[in-house]
């Protein structure tokens, strides 16, 4: 009796329409992570797809296959600007091409001009600036104010130990 009542309950689960999921979403779950490296929106996929925000963002928890591609195409887009931001930051040779042609009026013929033009780029201040702000703890692009600040953090803890306060002042240097 229990074995046939399992079996029952397990037909009942495949029956009935498909789930959003199953229809709008796993079929293209290669299009959900290239739109995703390409630097679409939650919003943008899910107009997209014709899914819901909210529907999107429960198959998101509940599909670990889904959640990967979509966590996927996220890293792979930040990979590449992280990449091209530091290309950016660092001196560079920047070389254009143009083309062009040019007739002869007294031949009649015609003839195809290439220039390539090469020229030194320095580094991008604000691409240095952000790249070392996330990548290097120690860095400051002011350190006359993070040296005020942590003097300022010194006094606080001085006071707070001068009032036998018993307050956490590490909270507040972050």
């Amino acid at each position: 009796m229990r074995c046939a009542r399992k079996l029952w309950c397990m037909m009942a689960e495949k029956r009935g329409r498909k789930s959003v999921y199953e229809t709008h979403i796993e079929p293209r779950l290669d299009d959900i992570r290239n739109w995703r490296k390409g630097g679409a929106t939650l919003e943008s996929i899910c107009d997209a797809l014709d899914v819901s925000t909210t529907t999107f963002c429960k198959y998101l928890k509940e599909k670990p296959k889904f959640a990967d591609a979509y966590k996927k195409g996220k890293t792979e887009i930040v990979m590449d600007l992280r990449g091209e931001l530091a290309r950016i930051a660092l001196p560079h040779t920047l070389e254009t091409k143009k083309q062009y042609i040019k007739h002869d009026l007294e031949t009649g013929h015609k003839t195809q001009y290439t220039e390539i033009t090469a020229k030194q780029v320095d580094g991008d201040i604000a691409a240095i600036n952000l790249l070392l702000k996330n990548l290097d703890e120690n860095w400051s692009n002011d350190p006359q104010n993070l040296a005020l600040r942590k003097q300022e953090l010194e006094l606080r803890k001085a006071i707070a130990a001068a009032n036998n306060f018993d307050l956490d002042l590490e909270d507040l240097s972050k």
